[in-house]
């Protein structure tokens, strides 16, 4: 089943704060429906693209008059505000800075009271395209993301209460968050307009390759043309696949050949994806970082330890690929990753602030943003509707439920019936999520699609309406009410265990292709001996992946779902 277009739609925009400062008490639980369903992800983007089957398909650009300028400033605002750590020090732009490919150019960044972290930190460019955040993924969106740094000792090591209040007790902020939320200060909605600001001004859509890809000519060096078919043939678009080059599957660092070698040792720190699944098998797993950028965001790998791109290149082809690449394949190919970045990037961080380079209620001043970072018309139009969050509301398969006429409703207050509408259309949506799911498996392992971002997306749009699913309309009550959450939160639990079947099916989809890619592509300097027998071992990948479609298919989230239907059926 295909996803048959989804591109990112003009960004919600136009927030109307008559309709916001609507006189009706806000529905607290339409209001909870709708934060926990969130929008759809944008790893699944461009899907209509000539190119959305193949390895690479261009990022699209928002177009500048579509952004919501008053939740623009509101969360560049508290992106900046270093009143969110303990010791007033720390803010989210310290460790995640434009002038550093989105990083800090550490090898761990330097939390509240100058406590050391314990990773190198992730770029923001491109993040609200990733399946995940943070190392170990344990962040579903960049909205849950946003207030992790706020709590971890490490980082800005606060409370969030005392935070909610410092913003209540602020001279501008209660005004600015009543524009544009109808509930006001909340934990959620402060770390929904840091997601905002994040995903609009760190998206970048305007590379050399990018443009590339979308069919401009004279944008890539024949060095990097050479890179990039390099890239290819030796299995590196294994793991760097889709709109974001990555961040679309875990993998384990050193899969062919082990990456603790001397000098390096292992430690807590490098444990990964295990601290969070208790599988011994995700030992030093980690999300696949996106190569957008990647040029500025040394130095390198979840632990810093690498100080330069052609160093990365060379440890990856040897830990990840079982090859000695030769000095002209690692100049290439980092000259086609130098090709993913470049300047400008983003939004300049100069006049951006209360009251600088951004009117309220209007959109972006057209000298507010740089013009490779977004552009007009690079997005299709007539988007979302007032009130909706996020940028890049998507359309999904035609051939799968859609979204209600109420999912459109502004959520200040709902009108009657709508909730219902709402709730009824993500019931809808998980029951035939697994068919989606093992449509997207399939089409990956047959080679229909040579990337991951379709799977990612469906398991995204199932884990947000199922968690939507846990706040059902205000009307039910009592032991009715109870039943619907205790079944929602049954299907969430079976929806979060698929995580794990997703990610071992698409580690063995990508050694399939490592092992491919020795058999297409024979190493000359070679640290292949790790492999063993090539043709035995891309046997038992290809094995794996079949259980774990397998293993899909015996999931129960059909027939949970189902359930939650005849019981929301049986009190509307």
């Amino acid at each position: 089943m295909r996803i048959k277009h989804v591109s990112i739609t003009a960004l919600c925009l136009t927030l109307g704060s008559a309709l916001l400062h609507a006189a009706e008490t806000p529905d607290q639980a339409w209001l909870d429906f709708n934060n926990a369903r969130g929008e759809a992800p944008l790893i699944g983007a461009n899907a209509d693209h000539p190119l959305a089957l193949t390895a690479y398909r261009p990022v699209q650009a928002f177009a500048i008059g579509d952004i919501d300028a008053n939740k623009m400033r509101l969360g560049f605002d508290l992106f900046h505000e270093r009143r969110l750590s303990v010791d007033n020090t720390v803010g989210c732009n310290s460790c995640h800075s434009g002038m550093f490919g989105g990083t800090d150019g550490r090898k761990v960044s330097i939390g509240a009271n100058g406590v050391l972290g314990n990773l190198n930190a992730p770029t923001t460019f491109n993040a609200a395209m990733n399946f995940r955040q943070f190392w170990d993924g344990r962040a579903v969106t960049l909205t849950d993301q946003a207030t992790g740094p706020v709590e971890s000792e490490l980082e800005m090591a606060h409370d969030l209460s005392d935070v909610l209040s410092l913003l209540e007790n602020d001279a501008n902020y209660p005004a600015e968050f009543a524009g544009i939320y109808p509930d006001g200060i909340t934990t959620h909605n402060m770390a929904d307009a840091i997601a905002y600001f994040q995903t609009v001004n760190f998206t970048r859509a305007s590379t050399p390759f990018v443009r590339h890809l979308n069919g401009e000519e004279g944008q890539l060096s024949e060095q990097a043309l050479r890179g990039w078919d390099r890239f290819d043939e030796v299995g590196c678009a294994s793991c760097h696949n889709g709109i974001n080059l990555g961040g679309n599957s875990y993998q384990q660092l050193g899969a062919v050949s082990d990456y603790f070698v001397e000098p390096r040792t292992a430690g807590p720190n490098d444990n990964g994806l295990i601290n969070r699944s208790g599988r011994e098998n995700d030992k030093h797993v980690f999300k696949v970082p996106t190569l957008h950028g990647v040029a500025e965001t040394a130095p390198y790998f979840h632990d810093g330890s690498v100080e330069t791109l052609e160093q990365a290149i060379e440890e990856m082809g040897r830990s990840q690929l079982g090859r000695s690449l030769s000095q002209q394949d690692i100049d290439d190919i980092s000259a086609f990753l130098r090709s993913l970045g470049g300047r400008p990037m983003g939004m300049p961080m100069m006049g951006m602030g209360r009251g600088m380079g951004m009117r309220q209620g209007g959109g972006m001043q057209q000298g507010g943003m740089h013009q490779g970072g977004m552009h007009q018309g690079g997005m299709h139009q007539g988007g979302m509707q007032r009130g909706q969050g996020m940028p890049g509301r998507m359309n999904t398969d035609p051939a799968a439920p859609q979204a209600s006429a109420s999912e459109q409703t502004p959520i200040a207050a709902a009108p009657a019936g709508s909730h219902n509408e709402a709730y009824q259309s993500a019931i809808a949506i998980t029951e035939t999520a697994k068919n989606r799911l093992l449509a997207e498996m399939e089409r990956i392992r047959t080679g229909e699609v040579a990337h991951y971002d379709f799977l990612q997306y469906q398991h995204l749009e199932l884990i947000r309406h199922a968690r939507a699913l846990h706040h059902p309309p205000s009307g039910i009550t009592g032991n009715k009410r109870e039943q619907l959450v205790s079944l929602a939160e049954q299907l969430l639990a079976e929806t979060n265990q698929l995580e794990w079947v997703i990610a071992d099916f698409l580690r063995a989809r990508a050694l399939t292709q490592i092992l491919g890619a020795h058999s297409d592509q024979p190493a000359s300097g070679t640290v292949t001996g790790t492999l063993g027998d090539t043709a035995a071992a891309l046997s038992a990948q290809q094995q794996l992946a079949q259980s774990k479609i397998r293993e899909l298919r015996d999931s129960k989230i059909d027939s949970t779902a189902a359930q939650l239907n005849e019981a929301f059926l049986a009190v509307r």
